[in-house]
């Protein structure tokens, strides 16, 4: 059983709670408990839900080529790759906006633009954006 439904089906006061799942409740924090059975036992919150840890892989060009790696991993990832995998999230611009293209296109500054023309980006009417991350939901 993990430690989340550990806490929702808790029985025992604080003191008595393993160290593993005293150090998550901190973690989680009091707000999000309610009382038990007995006055001095906290359940977490049945509607509860944890937040995706969230991995960012820096993009980087090697040999004229865009790539990243995985933090788990020194093997590269040609970027096109980065979709087929199944915790894949988005790409992340220098901006902290996260869209599903690592390309995106800029008209004076008001983002996003899913598509132009050769003759906007010549006259300087568009700027093309690049992802700086892709992310990925971090794996357990």
């Amino acid at each position: 059983m993990n430690i989340i439904q550990q806490l929702k089906d808790n029985e025992k006061p604080f003191g008595l709670m393993s160290e593993e799942m005293q150090a998550k409740m901190d973690e989680i924090g009091i707000e999000n408990f309610i009382h038990g059975k007995e006055w001095c036992v906290y359940v977490l919150h049945p509607d509860y839900a944890e937040e995706p840890k969230i991995e960012e892989c820096e993009i980087t060009e090697e040999e004229g080529h865009l790539h990243f790696r995985m933090p788990s991993s020194a093997m590269r990832h040609s970027l096109h790759q980065a979709c087929d995998h199944r915790e894949f999230l988005g790409f992340k611009f220098s901006d902290g906006q996260v869209w599903n293209s690592p390309i995106n296109y800029s008209f004076g500054g008001v983002m996003p633009g899913f598509r132009t023309t050769v003759e906007s980006i010549k006259n300087g009417r568009c700027v093309v954006l690049h992802a700086t991350h892709v992310l990925f939901r971090r794996q357990k």
